[in-house]
């Protein structure tokens, strides 16, 4: 009996202990984020609107954290691993 409850005493902290997802490079949690990959290539907008300012265009596959909910005109918020955030087309994302 007491073997069974040490078991679940360290399952239950095992699990409460458990590291959170990294985005890729050290640049921390997503949080309430989404960790996704971004194409080379992608362009990052500074409002969500084709017509607003390309901020950066990634020049490799990036790890970034994006919103689960769509803004604007077809786009989502994502944070970038210099935690700059920007918004990306969301057929990128699917």
């Amino acid at each position: 009996m007491k073997l069974m409850l040490a078991v679940f005493v360290l399952c239950f902290v095992a699990c409460a202990t458990a590291i959170p997802t990294q985005m890729a490079g050290g640049g921390g949690a997503c949080g309430e984020l989404q960790p996704l990959n971004l194409d080379r290539g992608t362009e990052v907008f500074s409002a969500p609107d084709n017509n607003a300012k390309v901020l950066e265009v990634l020049p490799d596959s990036t790890s970034v954290c994006a919103a689960s909910t769509s803004v604007g005109f077809g786009f989502h918020r994502v944070q970038l691993p210099n935690k700059s955030y920007g918004y990306v087309k969301n057929e990128l994302l699917e």
